[in-house]
């Protein structure tokens, strides 16, 4: 990964973490290129510098978590997406969206 592309990830995870901890998440200190998520008393998840949103299938099998993890996973994406918009401004070209689920 170069420098520049480096950079880019972790302004996006600290975007993220700014959205999530307005919309009532818990954010733990970026490690690793990936932004750790937490809901209520456990972590939910976490967010590559890539924009993909990684969990284990135990942590969102509780109720409610399912709706917590797709509200980090649109967060995410909407970031990702005003991040390009100010990046590529209007030269009409646009990265693809990232907001990708996958388990970790």
């Amino acid at each position: 990964m170069n420098d520049q592309s480096g950079t880019a990830q972790l302004r996006f995870l600290e975007e993220t973490a700014i959205r999530l901890r307005q919309n009532g998440f818990t954010v733990e200190p970026i490690e690793d290129h990936h932004l750790p998520v937490c809901w209520e008393k456990g972590r939910l998840c976490r967010v590559s510098g890539k924009g993909s949103v990684l969990y284990r299938q135990e942590c969102v099998d509780v109720p409610g978590a399912q709706d917590a993890l797709q509200a980090v996973i649109d967060t995410a994406k909407m970031t990702s997406e005003y991040m390009a918009i100010l990046e590529y401004g209007d030269s009409g070209i646009r990265p693809a969206a990232q907001g990708k689920r996958s388990h970790w």
